[in-house]
């Protein structure tokens, strides 16, 4: 947790300052367009494999900097044990299931009407739970090379008797080349659970991204 917490603020204060050490100014090509990535797989030398589908990629939390974040729906398995992780999946489910029933109460919105606080909540939930933030680099998340750090928490449970035999938290840093169709990446992997302590190394790829344009400034810097 300590190894976590230290990697977003140094990417956050990576993010914030430039050589001078201030705020730098706006770069249209630090924009990061919205996109639904249909595919992943990630392999890690700590005999896990990971599958994510319909990834929510593309959140830029500070306008203009290229600090960028990412919500991956994920099953993970041990290739030496028969029990899944459903830590991600679970938390999709309840917060999705929060978010049906807060659109359900809230009704239409006007398109200039800002996001209510309950959206961020909503996403901050699934982020915690199998997130990843990036600093781009070079370019976007279209195309360019990002350092990231990914996290995800973790119930593996025995599909036999349902029961959760271990719980914990998984925390991989490296970089990622993003080449618009596919998104490729490693680095290192470190697994905190009940029951073990690992550190190893993983290989990840992502493909077929829809990416959907940023509407609002850019189409008033076109009038």
């Amino acid at each position: 947790m300590n190894k976590f917490i230290a990697i977003v603020l140094l990417i956050c204060a990576i993010a914030f300052a430039n050589e001078d050490g201030v705020v730098p100014e706006v770069d249209r090509k630090r924009q990061i367009d919205p996109a639904l990535i249909l595919g992943g797989f990630g392999y890690s030398s700590l005999d896990r494999i990971a599958i994510e589908g319909f990834i929510l990629n593309g959140f830029q939390p500070f306008k203009n900097i290229g600090l960028y974040l990412e919500y991956s729906p994920r099953l993970d398995l041990r290739l030496d044990a028969d029990e899944p992780s459903y830590g991600s999946l679970s938390i999709f489910l309840i917060a999705g299931t929060a978010n049906l029933i807060l659109q359900a109460n809230e009704g239409y919105k006007e398109e200039k009407e800002e996001i209510s606080v309950a959206y961020y909540i909503v996403f901050g939930s699934l982020w915690l739970s199998s997130g990843t933030s990036y600093y781009a680099l070079l370019g976007n998340n279209m195309i360019g090379l990002s350092i990231f750090e990914n996290h995800l928490f973790e119930w593996w449970i025995d599909k036999d008797d349902w029961d959760m035999r271990e719980v914990g938290f998984m925390e991989s840093v490296g970089l990622q080349a993003n080449l618009l169709f596919m998104f490729v990446g490693g680095g290192v992997q470190f697994e905190v659970t009940n029951r073990r302590r690992n550190m190893g190394f993983f290989f990840q790829i992502k493909v077929l991204p829809i990416f959907f344009e940023r509407f609002g400034e850019r189409d008033l810097d076109k009038r």
